[in-house]
């Protein structure tokens, strides 16, 4: 008889677990009132390449990057790359700065690149056409 007792003193908050679910999901809850800061995920990727600047090859982040497109920092990344270095370097002050300057100068010229080379129908990018 123990565990029906237990259960007859839960079921009032499980009901009321559910009930803030389906409110949370039929759009009951409130709206976020400050909505989340766009440039903090591309600050976040542009910071982890940082970390690797000064012991890699920026043509390995040009694939890492281009291979994942589908996560945001990296969207944001690939979409930067033809902004004026005033732009960039509002998204951090250090892509001014040596060794990042030079080796993010290479980054950014490899993503342009390789995405104008995927843009182009075959033959066009001066290479023969299969």
């Amino acid at each position: 008889m123990g565990w029906v007792n237990v259960f007859e003193k839960a079921l009032p908050l499980i009901k009321d677990t559910l009930d803030g679910f389906a409110k949370g999901r039929n759009g009951d809850m409130p709206p976020n009132p400050d909505p989340p800061d766009p440039m903090v995920q591309l600050r976040a990727g542009v910071g982890w390449l940082k970390s690797r600047a000064l012991r890699s090859d920026p043509d390995l982040y040009v694939d890492f990057v281009l291979d994942n497109l589908d996560q945001a920092q990296w969207l944001d990344l690939a979409q930067i790359i033809n902004l004026p270095e005033e732009e960039r370097l509002k998204i951090d002050p250090d892509l001014g700065k040596e060794p990042y300057k030079t080796w993010f100068g290479k980054l950014f010229e490899g993503l342009a690149k390789e995405i104008k080379g995927r843009l182009e129908p075959e033959g066009e990018s001066g290479k023969a056409a299969n």
